[in-house]
């Protein structure tokens, strides 16, 4: 009910409006390849282009053997944190190829799924166990609950719609670009 009038709708198409003038404006330098807008567009190499520049920026080329003096560790699998109550920091213990290693950080970031750390995170994070086990009756699901998302690519051609002026001023229907929105699963 909050959104009857297409409140969403209509602030997504302004934006791409005022996109469009901009665009205009100032746009794109002649050194960038060819793209549609609205089309979402890839990398030339694929969606690994931007991971593999930051290994290879880190110090780990692609496909080559490991580096021993690159930031990229390969191979290198999580087993154990410990926090220090003297310096506040923390020992991060991993299994290697070449055996088991330490690493000392202030801080810890992984992108690995909760689930993945269970073991990892209890002596450092004691309340973290009773959130793997947690019965959540409200979804039926044990644990720590990851959403699935599932992206949807709709295309139409600009022929499919009608040729007319918006009365809002965002000038003709077919002329508008495309864009994106997430709907919860009650839309």
């Amino acid at each position: 009910d909050w959104n009857k009038f297409g409140a969403i709708f209509y602030g997504g198409l302004a934006r791409q409006v005022e996109l469009t003038k901009e665009r205009k404006a100032d746009p794109p330098d002649a050194a960038w390849p060819e793209f549609e807008y609205g089309n979402p567009g890839s990398f030339r190499e694929g969606l690994a282009t931007l991971p593999n520049a930051i290994s290879e920026g880190l110090g780990q080329p692609v496909g080559g053997p490991p580096n021993p003096d690159s930031k990229v560790r390969l191979e290198w699998k999580l087993t154990k944190i410990e926090k220090s109550e003297s310096d506040d920091q923390y020992t991060a213990t991993f299994d290697t190829p070449s055996g088991v290693q330490t690493v000392r950080a202030k801080t810890i970031v992984s992108t690995a799924p909760a689930h993945a750390l269970r073991d990892v995170l209890t002596p450092v994070m004691p309340g973290a166990s009773v959130l793997f086990d947690k019965i959540r009756s409200n979804i039926d699901r044990v644990g720590i609950y990851h959403p699935p998302v599932a992206a949807v690519t709709v295309a139409y051609p600009k022929s499919a719609f009608k040729d007319v002026e918006l009365s809002n001023g965002f000038g003709k229907l077919k002329d508008l670009p495309g864009f994106g929105s997430l709907n919860p699963r009650t839309e």
